[in-house]
C-alpha cells in the first residue's frame, strides 16, 4: 500500500483511510505507540489500556481476600 506524505505549514502527515484504521484497530483521536527502526521503518501500534469489568474486578478482589484472609489478619496486627 502506498501513501503520500502531505505537508501543511506546521507538520507533515500521512492520511490513513477508515478501512486501514479499522483493520489496524486504530481509532481517530486514539493514542498510538510509534517506534522507529534502523533503516527508516516505522511501526505504529494502538495503545490499549488494560481494563477489567467492575463485576469481574469485584469477584476477583473477593476471591483474593478470601484466599489470603489469614495473611491479611496477621499483617493488620
Amino acid at each position: 500500500m502506498t501513501k503520500i506524505i502531505a505537508s501543511t505549514h506546521v507538520t507533515d502527515e500521512i492520511i490513513l483511510d477508515a478501512a486501514l484504521l479499522q483493520q489496524a484497530q486504530l481509532t481517530s483521536g486514539g493514542e498510538v505507540s510509534v517506534e522507529l527502526h534502523p533503516g527508516g521503518g516505522i511501526t505504529i501500534m494502538p495503545l490499549t489500556s488494560a481494563t477489567i469489568d467492575t463485576t469481574d474486578a469485584a469477584s476477583t478482589a473477593q476471591r483474593l481476600i478470601k484466599k489470603n484472609d489469614e495473611l491479611f489478619c496477621r499483617l493488620s496486627q
